[in-house]
């Protein structure tokens, strides 16, 4: 792929759904945000992973809107 066809194509997601994925995908999602470009190699980001469904409830409370679930 072309970075010009990457880039018309790239997309946000703003609908998800409730479905959980394993953990080998969810570390291979990871493993991928962690090689990504950052403005001059600062890598100042931070992942949180929240599996536990009872403290997805807490955040939901604060951040509704997260899920992007109506």
């Amino acid at each position: 792929m072309e970075v010009k066809e990457a880039i018309l194509s790239r997309r946000s997601v703003r609908n998800f759904t409730k479905k959980r994925i394993d953990q080998r995908t969810l570390e291979e999602i990871l493993e991928c945000a962690i090689f990504a470009p950052s403005a001059g190699n600062g890598q100042f980001w931070r992942f949180i992973c929240i599996t536990n469904e009872r403290t997805i409830e807490k955040v939901l409370v604060i951040s509704p809107g997260l899920y992007g679930i109506p």
